[in-house]
C-alpha cells in the first residue's frame, strides 16, 4: 500500500509545488520531503527525478525564506546521496544474486 501511495503523493506535490504560497505551506512540504526521503530512496528509486523537481520548484518559489532555501539545498544533496546509496546497494544485490 505504501509503495502505491508514494508516487501519488509525489505527483501531487510536484503539481502544486510551483503554485504554493506562504512560507508555512512551504515549510510543511519540506518537512514531508525530509520524512519520506529515506523510504523513497529505498523502495522507489524511479521517483528520483520527481523528488528533485519538487525540491527545485520550492527553491525558486518566491515565498520561500532564506532558511527554507538553505534547507532545500541540503535536502537536494541528501537526496543525491541517499538515491545513489540505494542504487549502489541494488547493484551489489543484483551482482550477488548473479554470482
Amino acid at each position: 500500500m505504501l509503495a502505491e501511495l508514494i508516487p501519488l503523493l509525489l505527483t501531487l506535490l510536484e503539481t502544486i509545488a510551483p503554485a504554493v504560497t506562504g512560507s508555512a505551506a512551504i515549510g510543511s512540504i519540506i518537512a514531508t520531503l525530509e520524512q519520506i526521503l529515506p523510504t523513497i530512496a529505498s523502495i522507489a528509486p524511479e521517483l528520483y527525478q520527481v523528488y528533485k523537481n519538487i525540491v527545485a520548484a520550492l527553491q525558486t518559489n518566491g515565498d520561500a525564506t532564506p532558511e527554507q532555501i538553505a534547507a532545500l539545498q541540503a535536502l537536494d544533496v541528501q537526496a543525491d546521496t541517499q538515491f545513489e546509496a540505494a542504487a549502489n546497494k541494488a547493484e551489489a544485490e543484483d551482482a550477488a544474486d548473479g554470482a
